[in-house]
This record gives structure tokens, sequence and C-alpha cells, in this order.
């Protein structure tokens, strides 16, 4: 055995390398972990956002349905839809090209959504047009079009088919959050 090996220095230096090493080795797993379960709370928080707007969309439809039948009282909503998780997930920068098809169902729902809302704002949160077709507003036939592209305004079918879309997508990716 060489000499220099024996000298107490490299025991010590050695030793520093190991637990150097060591640490860095934990540190880096210890960030991928939680790298992931941030990604996770993110996509989960997005889920639960998606959520909380199917009900409002779902109340909103049913209300449409109704409409000749409803109480004078009786308005839609006067609530946002939510997007703030959805920014959140968008802007990250956690997604990449494995989450693509996340990210542009996402881009196109906030997209939607951000269009309902700026129409709800210049035409006031309680105008029924911004939900169903105009035409149904003051004189609703006998009986509502069944078929949604005849019965919903334009707008708000985009926030359908794109509220659709990244359900179909979260709910194809993480089954479990559902």
């Amino acid at each position: 055995m060489p000499v220099f090996l024996n000298h107490p220095w490299i025991a010590i230096t050695f030793g520093t390398i190991l637990v150097a090493a060591g640490g860095w080795i934990a540190t880096w797993g210890w960030n991928q972990s939680s790298e992931l379960e941030n990604k996770d709370n993110l996509i989960a928080a997005v889920v639960q956002e998606w959520q909380i707007n199917d009900r409002m969309i779902k109340e909103a439809v049913s209300l449409a349905r109704r409409w000749n039948e409803r109480n004078e009282t009786e308005r839609f909503s006067h609530r946002p839809f939510k997007t703030a998780r959805l920014n959140a997930l968008i802007s990250s920068g956690k997604l990449g090209k494995k989450y693509e098809a996340l990210l542009s169902a996402a881009l196109n729902y906030e997209r939607a959504i951000g269009d309902m809302m700026g129409y709800l704002r210049i035409a006031g949160r309680s105008n029924p047009g911004i939900y169903i077709k105009v035409e149904l507003i003051h004189n609703p036939p006998d009986e509502m079009p069944t078929e949604e592209s005849n019965l919903l305004s334009e707008s708000f079918l985009t926030v359908l088919k794109k509220h659709g879309h990244i359900g179909d997508v979260l709910s194809k990716q993480y089954p479990n959050m559902f």
C-alpha cells in the first residue's frame, strides 16, 4: 500500500468527498420528488377548479333548458368562472413535451373562459344573451330547443366545448384525481 494513502488527511478528504456526494444525491432526489409533488398538486388544483366550473356550467345549461318556465327572479350566475389555478399551471413552466396535450387544452380553455368573462363584463353579468341565443330571451317558445347549438350562445358553446376537451384530457391522464 502506498505511503500517501496512510496519511490522515487522505482519509478526511475521502470522507468529505463521500459526505458531499451523498448530500448532493439526497438533495437532487429530494428536489425531484418535490418537483413531481408540486406538479401533481397543481394539476389536482386545476381538476378541482374544473369541477367548480363544471357545476356552474351545468346550472347555466339547466336554466337555459327551462328558460320558458323559469321564475322571473331566476338569473344566470353572476359568479365568474375560476381560472386562477389554470393560469398558474400554464405559466408555471412545469409542463414539458410529455404534457403537450394538457397544455394545449389548458390554453384553449383559459382563452374561452377569458372571452366569456370579457363578454360578461361588457354586457353585464345578468344579461342572459351571454348564455342563450338572443332570440329566445324575451319571447321563448313553448318548448325550448333540445339541441345545444339551437339553444346556447356561440360564446357559451365555445366554453362548453373547451371545458369538455380539457375534462377529457385530465380524466385520461389523471383518472385518480376525479
